[in-house]
C-alpha cells in the first residue's frame, strides 16, 4: 500500500545519508574527497528532513522572532484548555509550580514522571505496559515508543517546576499517546516523513503548558540556516557556530560559563552529526529543524479548523490519530481509513475522523 511504499523509499534515502556520512569520516581518502561526499551528506539530509525557510531564519536573525506568533496567541490557550479539561486528573499529581521554587533533580523528574503516567493508567488501560526509566550516565529525556518507555537520563539539568507540566505533556500526553493511538488502529510503526508533526504538537503541548516562547527552538533553527549558509550566503562550520552560540549569549547580556560553552558545543554538534565538522570536512544535518518545522504548520492547522467551525476535542483527536504527516493527503486517507475500518469495534474512534468523515 501507499505507506509501505513511502516508507521504502525513506528507508533507501537513510541508507543513502549512512553512506555519504560513511564516506566523509573515512581519512584514507584525500580532503576534497572527503567533502564532496560531505556536501551529498548535506543535500541528502534536505532531501529527507527539509531545510530552514530562509524569509523566517532572517526574520529572527533581525530578532522579529515574536511577531511569528503572535496571531497563534489564542490557539495556545485553546489548547492549554483542551489539555488541562482533557487531563485534569494527570495534571493534578504534577500541580508543584505554586509551592515549589527550587529546581527538580532528575530522581525527582522521574517520581513525578511516574505519578503521571499512573494517573494515565487509572483513566486509560491502554498505557498498562508503558514505564518510565531512569537512564544512566545520559542528559535525555525521550520516550521510546517501541519500547513502551519515558526515558529520564540521570544527567540531566535541574528542572524549573513551571515545566514539568509542559514536558510530561510533550513526552507522554503526545509521543506516547500518538504510539498507543496508532497501535489501536493497527499501525506497527511511524509513516514516513512524520516528525515535523509529531515534533511540532508535543512542542504545542509543551509550550501551552509553559507559556514560554520558544526562543530556544527559534535559535536551532536559524543556527541550521545560517549553517546552510541563508544568512550572509556563507556555508559555516561547527567551530564558527559554537563561537555565534556563544556570542549570542553575550549579547544577551547573559555570563558565559563553563556550562554555556559546554552546552553550545552539544548543540553545535547536534547540527554537524555525521560528518566530521572540522574546518577541513564539514556537512550539515538538518532533522533538529523539525521541532520548529512543525510548530507553526501545527498552530495554522488548528486555527485553520477551529475557525471553520470544528470542535478542539475532534481536531486534536485526528491530528494525534497515530504517528503520520498531518499534512500529506495520502496520509490522511490512510489514517481515516483505518479509523472507519475500527470504529465499529470502537465507537470512540470515530471522534478522530473530520467532521465531513462522520457525517
Amino acid at each position: 500500500n501507499g505507506p509501505s511504499r513511502l516508507q521504502l523509499y525513506d528507508n533507501i534515502d537513510i541508507s543513502y545519508l549512512s553512506l555519504f556520512s560513511y564516506n566523509s569520516q573515512d581519512e584514507s581518502k584525500p580532503i576534497e574527497e572527503r567533502q564532496k561526499w560531505a556536501n551529498y551528506f548535506t543535500e541528502q539530509s534536505i532531501k529527507i528532513y527539509g531545510e530552514p525557510d530562509a524569509e523566517i531564519v532572517n526574520q529572527i536573525e533581525r530578532g522579529e522572532a515574536r511577531e511569528i506568533f503572535k496571531e497563534y496567541d489564542p490557539i495556545f490557550a485553546e489548547v492549554k484548555d483542551w489539555l488541562n479539561r482533557k487531563y485534569k486528573n494527570v495534571f493534578s499529581v504534577l500541580d508543584i509550580e505554586d509551592h515549589r521554587t527550587d529546581k527538580l533533580s532528575p530522581d525527582e523528574v522521574y517520581d513525578f514522571f511516574t505519578n503521571g503516567l499512573d494517573a494515565i493508567k487509572h483513566e486509560d488501560k491502554r498505557f498498562s505496559d508503558w514505564k518510565v526509566e531512569m537512564k544512566p550516565g545520559a542528559a535525555v529525556l525521550s520516550c521510546e515508543a517501541d519500547e513502551k518507555s519515558i526515558k529520564v537520563g540521570q544527567n540531566r539539568a535541574m528542572m524549573d517546576p513551571k515545566k514539568l507540566k509542559g514536558l510530561f505533556a510533550h513526552e507522554a500526553l503526545r509521543h506516547a499517546m500518538t504510539a498507543v493511538n496508532a497501535e489501536e488502529l493497527g499501525i506497527e510503526s511511524a509513516l514516513p516523513q512524520y516528525i515535523n508533526t509529531e515534533e511540532g504538537f508535543a512542542k504545542i503541548y509543551e509550550l501551552s503548558m509553559t507559556g514560554e516562547f520558544p526562543q530556544l527552538t527559534m535559535d536551532n533553527y536559524s543556527d541550521i540556516g545560517w549553517s546552510l549558509g541563508q544568512i550572509d550566503g556563507q556555508k559555516h562550520t561547527r567551530r564558527e557556530l559554537i563561537d555565534r552560540k556563544i556570542q549570542r549569549k553575550i549579547n544577551r547580556g547573559q555570563k558565559v560559563t563553563e556550562k554555556t560553552m559546554k552546552a553550545a558545543e552539544s548543540s553545535a554538534a547536534r547540527v554537524f552529526r555525521g560528518t566530521p565538522g572540522s574546518d577541513e570536512v564539514s556537512g550539515i544535518f538538518t532533522k533538529d529543524i523539525s521541532y520548529f518545522e512543525g510548530l507553526v504548520p501545527g498552530l495554522k492547522y488548528i486555527k485553520t479548523r477551529l475557525d471553520a467551525g470544528d470542535q478542539i476535542d475532534e481536531i486534536m483527536a485526528f491530528a494525534s490519530a497515530a504517528k503520520f504527516n498531518l499534512y500529506d493527503e495520502q496520509h490522511q486517507k490512510y489514517i481515516k481509513q483505518r479509523i472507519m475500518g475500527k470504529h465499529i469495534l470502537n465507537s470512540r474512534l470515530m471522534l478522530s475522523l473530520p467532521k465531513e468523515q462522520t457525517k
